[in-house]
């Protein structure tokens, strides 16, 4: 159909010209990707340390619900092996019921987003400014 295997599309653009950039653009471009940098790390590290705050409330106050709860208490039935193999389902039944998962869900999550907030606190920096900014 095309004898030299152009279609209109490829006439069309084979007419455009080139764009000359705007000579500001390298400094705008390096400036953006600098700050999303920096704001991405300071979010990292906020995230991190409000994260690790509130796993360790979370964990002291788990602990005391456990401590009042009396599921500490299991502790001393692991001890015993006799008693695991004999009444298994007793003391997982226990232990679902003394836990205070709502918590323990929220200690996980802490975990988690101890995880994201790391992940963004150590992203890579973006340094363009040792480079030379003409080339």
């Amino acid at each position: 159909m095309y004898p030299n295997g152009a279609d209109d599309i490829d006439m069309l653009f084979a007419r455009l010209e080139s764009a000359v950039p705007p000579p500001e653009l390298r400094a705008r471009v390096l400036a953006g990707a600098q700050g999303r940098s920096r704001r991405r790390q300071l979010i990292g590290y906020s995230l991190l340390a409000a994260s690790i705050i509130l796993g360790a409330l979370l964990a002291f106050t788990i602990g005391q619900q456990l401590r009042l709860s009396g599921a500490l208490a299991l502790v001393d039935f692991f001890a015993d092996a006799e008693l695991l193999s004999d009444a298994r389902a007793e003391v997982a039944l226990a232990l679902i019921e003394l836990i205070p998962w709502h918590l323990a869900a929220l200690v996980v999550a802490s975990l988690a987003m101890v995880v994201v907030a790391v992940r963004l606190a150590i992203s890579p920096s973006v340094r363009f400014a040792s480079r030379a900014v003409g080339r």
